[in-house]
């Protein structure tokens, strides 16, 4: 399927609702979120390397199951190592 580059440069510059404005710059900042663990992230780097992560494994599996998910990386870094879901 090809689209042509002005219609994808018109859908990319529209706003989303995880796009945050400063007032004191004409710049915006996307946040993106895990849907799982509800984390935010503020650049692609973190964002991708949080899929890969002990923490959202660990909460994808939980959510799988119907259990409650650990809401930070705090709180997983202190579970016992046998609460874990591998």
């Amino acid at each position: 399927i090809r689209i042509s580059q002005d219609r994808l440069q018109s859908q990319s510059s529209k706003p989303t609702d995880s796009s945050i404005s400063n007032d004191n710059s004409n710049q915006e900042v996307k946040i993106q979120s895990c849907n799982t663990c509800g984390g935010s992230f503020y650049d692609v780097t973190s964002y991708r390397s949080h899929f890969r992560s002990e923490w959202h494994r660990h909460n994808l599996k939980r959510k799988m199951k119907n259990l409650p998910i650990v809401a930070s990386e705090e709180e997983f870094a202190l579970l016992p190592i046998e609460q874990i879901e591998l």
